[in-house]
């Protein structure tokens, strides 16, 4: 139930929606009951052949009054116009109740249709907005494909079964309370029979959903791995080709989707079961209610008519369908309430980058980033230890270490993807954890070893974030970074698609075109992650005079084995195992007291 509440949270203002819903249902409900109050008239006038006896109407209005009323103004009308005239008269009636009954149906599943939409755009724009303020830390730990399919499938899943019960539950029981209210007119003796055997079914079906939740959630965490294996052999499919890989990746999809053919199978036969049980159970309830009300009506002892019986019988068959709606609804919810569950783990995971309350806005950065005695790691694997440097403006350094030794992810501090786990890190003496997170990404530039770029067109990855961008401004940068000319060339200039991970363009290009995206951002610090790993000669030619010029008048930190960047800085710290083991001014590089590593 708290998930189920938790679901409707997001159809705020959910008050509006469910008035004017109740209000075109109640409206179906009333127009739908007085098509099926018709029946006794029809039927009367059909199969009752006794003399037309017209009583005086009842003094008072309620139900056990009910009946004679009708009973009075139908046989005036009988015996003032004749059978004929009263049966075309209850078919117009028919007819007119029908049409406003579907009329009112229509507009009632219309108010639901804005429900669902506004509802399921308000669940996927927040579980967006919940992963993309997760760290870094949590996509290293989890499988993309998995996040993919609770955006997807387990979103789906809700609105599918969700949206459905909600509207079973909202309606089914109008239904059903209108057409017991006429039975109940007929033959209240009948209707409390029914009334007890109804709940049967209902017990019997809760049994079957309560098993169906547990099988639903791992068929969704199953169909998350399956995600997880396409997208790496998508991605991976040039090294599965290349290494003959074919039949492994075959067998490891294989099994994923017998896993979950298995868990699909269980779901299947205990989904279907709730059907057929409620079925032979309805039909039960309505052979023992033909039992007893046969049994009246044959003794000739009670006020009940055939004609009446046999209406009753029918509307009594009108109760069914919104009851075995009702016991379906709740078996399929189960489902719903399991993708629910998964994509609510995701949204209340623990380990976000939390903003103080107050964050200091800082918009420029004028003296230094300092590091005091900072340790980082995940779990219980140390990555840094008891880090304390300092970064000073203006000042380009370098940080050089074997793989593995911490480079990246002590850059990574500084832009706060990751948060301390001991220790302090300052920005003109203001603590990284009381920063406005926004203000303090602005003021860094990133250019990682492998570019990450976007299917888009080169003017929206080199302006990505700026909703105002000129090509102008873009042109410059693509200047700068020695862009212009190849981007030129191309078909559509500046608006060329670069197609996934930017796969249109050679190494050298895409490195190019993230040096124009940090040169368009124009951040005074600037990161660069092994930003020339991995190209040609001619492009890291290229990439280095972008660079050069990128780095001008700004602060930099230089992570790089590259020789030609790290001659350029003015400092240097080398980290071994996580901790910071030297330090010195370039000169010392030169002269070669300070050795690079080999395997940097």
């Amino acid at each position: 139930m708290h998930t189920f509440i938790r679901i409707l949270q997001f159809a705020t203002p959910l008050s509006g929606f469910l008035l004017t819903y109740g209000v075109f249902t109640v409206f179906y409900v009333v127009f739908n009951l007085i098509n099926f109050s018709a029946l006794i008239p029809i039927l009367e006038v059909l199969f009752d052949q006794n003399e037309i006896v017209i009583s005086e109407a009842p003094g008072t209005i309620g139900i056990g009054t009910l009946k004679g009323w009708y009973h009075y103004y139908f046989n005036t009308l009988i015996f003032k116009e004749g059978k004929s005239t009263a049966l075309m008269v209850i078919c117009v009636i028919v007819l007119v109740s029908v049409f406003f009954a579907n009329l009112f149906r229509y507009l009632a599943d219309i108010t639901l249709v804005k429900l669902r939409i506004s509802m399921i755009s308000k669940m996927r724009t927040g579980l967006f907005e919940s992963i993309i303020e997760l760290p870094l830390r949590f996509f290293s730990e989890r499988k993309k494909g998995d996040l993919i399919a609770r955006f997807t499938t387990d979103i789906q899943e809700i609105e599918l079964s969700i949206i459905y019960a909600l509207k079973v539950f909202l309606k089914e029981p109008l239904v059903i309370i209108g057409f017991l209210f006429i039975l109940f007119t007929i033959s209240a003796e009948l209707t409390l029979y029914s009334l007890i055997l109804l709940p049967v079914s209902g017990i019997a079906i809760s049994g079957i959903a309560k098993k169906l939740k547990g099988s639903a959630a791992k068929s969704q965490a199953i169909l998350g791995e399956i995600n997880a294996v396409i997208s790496e052999s998508i991605w991976g499919i040039r090294i599965i080709k290349a290494f003959s890989a074919n039949t492994f990746a075959r067998k490891q999809m294989k099994a994923q989707i017998q896993k979950y053919a298995d868990v699909d199978s269980i779901i299947g036969k205990r989904f279907q079961l709730a059907g057929p049980m409620s079925e032979f159970l309805g039909v039960f309830t309505v052979v023992v209610i033909l039992l007893i009300g046969g049994k009246i009506v044959l003794s000739n002892q009670g006020s009940l008519s055939a004609p009446e019986f046999l209406a009753f019988l029918i509307i009594f068959s009108q109760v069914l369908p919104p009851a075995k709606s009702i016991s379906q609804a709740y078996t399929l919810m189960q489902k719903g309430l399991a993708s629910a569950d998964r994509v609510f783990e995701l949204q209340d995971t623990s380990f976000k980058i939390q903003e103080v309350a107050n964050p200091i806005r800082i918009k420029t950065f004028t003296e230094s980033i300092r590091f005091e005695k900072v340790s980082f790691g995940y779990s219980s694997t140390p990555i840094l230890k008891r880090i304390s440097l300092e970064i000073r403006k203006g000042k380009r350094y370098a940080l050089v270490g074997l793989s593995g030794s911490g480079k990246s992810t002590l850059a990574d501090l500084i832009a706060r993807f990751h948060d301390p786990t001991e220790g302090d890190i300052f920005i003109d003496n203001v603590n990284l954890k009381n920063c406005c997170l926004d203000d303090l990404r602005k003021l860094i530039g990133f250019v990682n070893q492998e570019p990450i770029l976007f299917n888009d067109t080169i003017f929206n990855n080199i302006a990505l974030g700026d909703a105002n961008a000129n090509l102008e401004k873009v042109t410059m940068a693509a200047v700068i970074a020695n862009a212009s000319d190849f981007i030129e060339q191309m078909a559509e200039g500046y608006h060329s698609n670069i197609g996934e991970r930017g796969n249109k363009l050679s190494g050298g290009q895409k490195q190019r075109i993230a040096i124009a995206r940090a040169v368009f951002k124009d951040p005074p610090i600037l990161i660069l992650d092994e930003a020339t790993t991995s190209l040609d000669a001619n492009s890291e030619k290229l990439v280095h005079e972008a660079l050069s010029n990128l780095m001008e008048s700004r602060t930099t930190l230089i992570i790089s084995h590259d020789l030609e960047l790290v001659d350029e800085v003015d400092y240097l710290y080398q980290l071994e195992n996580g901790a910071l083991k030297k330090t010195g001014i370039h000169e010392l590089l030169k002269a070669g007291s300070l050795k690079i590593p080999s395997g940097i």
